[in-house]
C-alpha cells in the first residue's frame, strides 16, 4: 500500500480515474483519495482526479512504482 500526492504538473490532473486507465497501465488499484480533510472511500471510475489529491494505493512494489511513476510524469 503506497500513498501517491499528485501534483500541480501531474498528467492526470483533470482525469477521471477511468479516463486516466491507471489501473490498467500498472496494475495497482486507487482504494481511496484523501482530499484535504476528506476521504472519498473506493472511489468510482467517474471520480476526478484533482491537484493535491493524495491517492491510497494497492499493488505489488513494481505495480505501486510505475503508479508513481505514471502520476508524476517521471
Amino acid at each position: 500500500m503506497e500513498w501517491v500526492e499528485v501534483g500541480d504538473d501531474s498528467p492526470i490532473v483533470g482525469q477521471t480515474l477511468g479516463n486516466s486507465d491507471l489501473r490498467a497501465e500498472t496494475g495497482a488499484s486507487v482504494v481511496a483519495i484523501e482530499r484535504g480533510e476528506d476521504v472519498i472511500p473506493s472511489p468510482g471510475a467517474e471520480t476526478t482526479i484533482e491537484a493535491g489529491d493524495t491517492l491510497v494505493v494497492v499493488g505489488t512494489r513494481e505495480n505501486c512504482e510505475a503508479f508513481e511513476s505514471r502520476v508524476t510524469g517521471a
